[in-house]
């Protein structure tokens, strides 16, 4: 997994580099599939992980793989792939799709005293990852959701129940640190479902997300006809135990955010060209 560093991030935005951001789309006419891609997600509310609050922790870049490779996600913390088509004969059936959790990144909100991990830790936030970021790999987080089609045509439209195995590392420090507890299948194993989800094909209006055309926009290479889009407030994905994981369509900052970042960049820029041509 890769991150685009905020100097590389200042530099593209000084260039003149965009990114694509929608607050909402124009609803065009529909059919009975949902195309195969990427949920966007960012961590929210009362998310917890063994009765511990977690918040987001930006993802930055993402690399997709194949033919789309590395892409800008922002704030994206949390990336659920559909790994194919959902298709259905007739409004109001329903289709069982394959899912993946690709990535997962979260921070607790307070630092952590205690041994509940084994070995005493003070005063250390702790981080949330999954074992297939591991270096070299590791245990895949699988699911699937049972997606029902109720309005096609225009503003294709419906509602979800999505199931998911998640394998996770708890990290004390950093990201990047040896993990201090891993799950598995047979030790405490970690199973979230949320129900009744509602969905819709266009960007819901006042959600300023980042659109990558064949991750999680324009999914059939030429319109939104096919796309798949959290509606409504967010969803909840729960457990039997002490944990619950709340996500929303991620969001990215507003124009005038980048506009600011961009100067700022320049700024920095001009005035270390200053300092350099005192000093010779």
């Amino acid at each position: 997994m890769k991150h685009l560093s905020m100097s590389r991030l200042f530099v593209l935005l000084a260039m003149g580099g965009t990114i694509v951001c929608t607050s909402a789309q124009v609803t065009r006419a529909g059919n009975i599939t949902v195309n195969a891609g990427y949920d966007l997600l960012q961590t929210a509310g009362t998310t917890q992980f063994m009765g511990i609050s977690f918040t987001s922790v930006p993802l930055n870049t993402f690399d997709f793989g194949g033919s789309i490779g590395v892409k800008t996600v922002l704030q994206t913390d949390t990336i659920l792939q559909r790994m194919s088509d959902a298709v259905v004969s007739a409004s109001g059936d329903t289709v069982r799709v394959v899912e993946q959790l690709d990535a997962l990144q979260m921070k607790s909100v307070n630092p952590y005293t205690g041994t509940d991990f084994g070995a005493p830790i003070t005063n250390q936030y702790l981080y949330v990852t999954l074992q297939s970021a591991r270096v070299g790999g590791g245990t895949i987080s699988t699911g699937y959701s049972d997606i029902t089609i109720n309005s096609v045509g225009s503003g294709q439209s419906g509602t979800f129940f999505s199931h998911l195995d998640v394998f996770y590392d708890i990290h004390a420090g950093s990201l990047t640190a040896t993990p201090i507890f891993s799950n598995s299948s047979t030790f405490m194993p970690l199973s979230l479902d949320s129900s009744n989800n509602p969905w819709q094909n266009t960007v819901p209006t006042g959600t300023n997300s980042p659109l990558i055309n064949l991750v999680n926009y324009k999914l059939n290479g030429t319109s939104t006809l096919n796309d798949f889009w959290l509606a409504g407030s967010g969803i909840t994905h729960d457990s039997t135990g002490a944990n619950h994981h709340d996500v929303v369509p991620a969001d990215c900052p507003e124009p005038g955010s980048f506009a600011m970042l961009a100067i700022g960049a320049m700024g920095l820029v001009g005035y270390r060209w200053r300092q350099r041509a005192k000093k010779s």
